[in-house]
């Protein structure tokens, strides 16, 4: 079992491909790490989970992920995460 990750937060996007087909199965409400480095941490909330098959077999989880608690709204998180020093 593979799983994918996607979000529609634009500022994110570029790490969903660096997470994706990692070998686990968050669920939903739980938080995923989506960066790490030693000066910051992002995780990232799952929202939706999705199963789709390839060929009948071959299992994928496609996990949407937003915002975590503690931020209002989209661009309240953009914007502390453009403070981060991560811009588009």
């Amino acid at each position: 079992m593979i799983t994918q990750f996607h979000t529609n937060i634009d500022c994110m996007k570029r790490f969903m491909q660096s997470i994706s087909g990692l070998v686990i199965n968050p669920m939903k409400g739980d938080l995923v790490r989506v960066y790490n480095d030693s000066e910051c941490e992002i995780n990232m909330l799952v929202v939706g989970r999705t199963w789709t098959f390839t060929n009948g077999a071959n299992p994928v989880l496609i996990c949407e992920l937003s915002i975590p608690s503690g931020f209002e709204n989209i661009p309240h998180f953009e914007k502390a995460i453009k403070s981060m020093g991560f811009n588009r």
